[in-house]
């Protein structure tokens, strides 16, 4: 009996959709890599376009340098909070335990494009949990899967890791804007006198919120599966990247000032008077109500905390 025609051989012919989005991909992955600059690139010139445009608006020049210095350290409370849930995320992806299961899923995918897609519905669901924990788990779930599956586009995978960051983040537990409307001490005064508190009940937790999701999801990893070329020459090894990210694992305990550093009731007591604390929270505002940047960013760290176990091994996550 002759066999079907595998995806490979399927999407080198212009009759197959897949063959027309990989063609699509790689085009845009080509024309990106060539003409687009580093991300920061376009902070600064965001900025440059914002002070020109007051100069149109008929600002004076010395009001707008202090409205920029005066900004960007009006910011600094929002920028603590956004750099913790990046921290959170790291000492709660780069966990013992979170890392031997992105290990395990890093052997499920065995084609390119399954791989991808693999990679983006991983990247998304964690994403909407912490857009800190999304960022760095797409990130060593890449590095792992690469390991396995041979000839995947890396532009195409590494995009894949961030397209939760790219999409559904806003909608999840971590959305930045809904949480700092319902966390009164993060509002700038002058919109607080305008808008309120505007209770997560009212934004994430709405239903249209979940249905956004649920369709950018589906449509993500179909779309991604579809984009992926069955092999390519812009794989991992061609940009460098031969290893997974490897978490370094404790050496053994040299003197006795160590001693506690290694010791997990450390851990584990801070861990469950931070939860306790978070418990306290929950009983007092209810579910809806208590979760807000603070709450958000102190659960990450005590859960991190307790799945590094040790002292030593929390702090290490950070070398």
């Amino acid at each position: 009996m002759e066999s079907l025609p595998t995806r490979n051989a399927v999407q080198g012919t212009g009759e197959d959709s897949a063959g027309v989005f990989a063609r699509l991909g790689m085009g845009l992955a080509d024309w990106s890599q060539k003409w687009f600059p580093d991300a920061f690139v376009f902070a600064l010139v965001g900025l440059i376009i914002v002070f020109v445009a007051g100069l149109f608006a008929g600002v004076g020049t010395r009001n707008l340098i202090k409205y920029f210095g005066d900004g960007f350290w009006g910011l600094i409370p929002f920028t603590m909070q956004m750099a913790m849930i990046i921290i959170g995320g790291f000492v709660v992806a780069t966990s013992p335990p979170v890392h031997k299961l992105i290990k395990k899923l890093a052997k499920v995918p065995r084609t390119p494009g399954g791989a991808v897609a693999f990679v983006v519905f991983f990247s998304m669901m964690t994403s909407l949990l912490s857009w800190g924990l999304g960022l760095i788990f797409g990130g060593i779930l890449v590095r792992e899967v690469v390991r396995n599956v041979r000839g995947i586009d890396y532009r195409a995978i590494g995009a894949a890791a961030f397209l939760g960051n790219g999409s559904v983040w806003a909608l999840g537990l971590s959305s930045s804007a809904a949480l700092v409307m319902a966390t009164p001490a993060s509002i700038p005064s002058a919109l607080l006198k305008i808008s309120g508190v505007i209770p997560l009940s009212l934004t994430i937790y709405t239903w249209q919120s979940a249905a956004t999701a649920i369709v950018l999801i589906i449509s993500s990893v179909i779309v991604a599966y579809l984009s992926t070329p069955a092999s390519s020459t812009k794989d991992a090894e061609s940009f460098g990247v031969a290893d997974g990210l490897e978490i370094k694992t404790l050496e053994e305990r040299k003197t006795p000032a160590e001693w506690l550093e290694y010791a997990p009731a450390l851990s584990i007591v801070v861990g469950i008077l931070g939860l306790a604390y978070i418990a306290q929270v929950l009983a007092v505002k209810g579910p809806l109500a208590a979760l807000d940047l603070n709450t958000y960013n102190l659960l990450f760290l005590m859960t991190g905390l307790l799945l590094h176990w040790r002292p030593r091994s929390f702090r290490a996550s950070g070398e």
